[in-house]
């Protein structure tokens, strides 16, 4: 897909913009559908899962992602600039020591 970079900086600008979370939860219900936030948070759960060394198993169980998508979040995470391990070293900071947990 084509990104115009002034479109895509301008998308940035708004989360960035969205600094309190009433406004950031009113603009993700703008922006997203309920189907397209419920496909962010699984994969937001199957990233904290990945760090916490679930099986793709465990992780297809709790999630009802695809095989598929799990193993490309997996490697995903691997990478050094991944954007989920920096989110979940953030959720560590402020838990108990797991990114998951219920």
């Amino acid at each position: 897909m084509y990104w115009n970079i002034t479109d895509k900086e301008r998308l940035y600008q708004a989360f960035e913009l969205a600094n309190n979370r009433k406004l950031l939860e009113n603009f993700l219900s703008d922006i997203l559908t309920e189907k397209e936030m419920e496909q962010c948070i699984k994969r937001l759960k199957a990233a904290c899962l990945i760090h916490d060394c679930a099986s793709y198993t465990q992780i297809h169980l709790m999630t009802k992602l695809s095989p598929s998508t799990i193993a490309r979040l997996s490697k995903r995470f691997n990478k050094q600039d991944c954007g989920f391990s920096q989110i979940i070293k953030k959720f560590l900071s402020k838990g108990n020591g797991r990114a998951y947990f219920e």
